[in-house]
């Protein structure tokens, strides 16, 4: 009866879905005759480490995102631009490789 217990509760799909790791399983049995028939008893006590779960606290609200991309090939190799989103990025000309701080592409959301 402990083992069908034992995989009963270990099989539980809502049990494994929220557990993390399963620690141990205890068990205990007794058998008294105090009464006019024998009684068994059986207690079992699992030990499960469930995942920290942490609610977000949010102090900003979020209305937009903008996203820039300067790709690793420079598009120009001798140029410099001095508006650049990011400008301590950019290698000095000339370059070979590398972002040249130049904004090669921009995407604005706005929420």
């Amino acid at each position: 009866m402990r083992r069908q217990i034992k995989v009963a509760a270990l099989t539980d799909w809502s049990i494994v879905a929220s557990v993390e790791q399963v620690v141990g399983v205890r068990t205990e049995t007794a058998i008294s005759a105090e009464g006019k028939k024998h009684v068994g008893e059986l207690r079992m006590q699992f030990a499960f480490r469930y995942p920290e779960d942490f609610e977000p606290v949010i102090t900003d609200q979020l209305d937009g995102l903008d996203v820039h991309a300067d790709l690793l090939d420079p598009f120009d190799s001798t140029g410099v631009y001095p508006d650049a989103p990011f400008p301590e990025a950019a290698r000095p000309a000339p370059r070979t490789s590398g972002p040249d701080g130049r904004d090669e592409a921009a995407l604005s959301i706005t929420f």
